[in-house]
């Protein structure tokens, strides 16, 4: 599962990125990165945060100090944004068997 949603999300990103002109770097989702990512999230259900950006500054983690060194905000709020779980191009279009 974990090796599924590694691919799933860096070809998400690749797809968009290529898509898009605003010019952003992606370095590919490792599986560390992966964990720490949704280990962070339960830490922020678990404080009842409503998003990542109520956790703290641009780029740390004030009230989540333990996580400061695993992954910068920046960070993780790109995974967030390209985070994915099935490949788009397996989609069959409406109308199609």
């Amino acid at each position: 599962m974990w090796n599924l949603l590694l691919t799933m999300t860096n070809l998400n990103a690749q797809r968009k990125m290529a898509a898009s002109t605003d010019g952003g770097a992606w370095k590919e989702v490792t599986l560390e990165e992966q964990k720490a990512f949704f280990g962070l999230n339960i830490a922020m259900g678990i404080a009842k945060l409503p998003e990542a950006k109520c956790a703290g500054s641009r780029s740390g983690w004030p009230m989540f100090p333990f996580v400061g060194q695993e992954m910068p905000k920046n960070r993780f709020l790109q995974i967030l944004r390209y985070l994915h779980a099935s490949d788009d191009s397996a989609i069959v279009p409406a109308g199609k068997p």
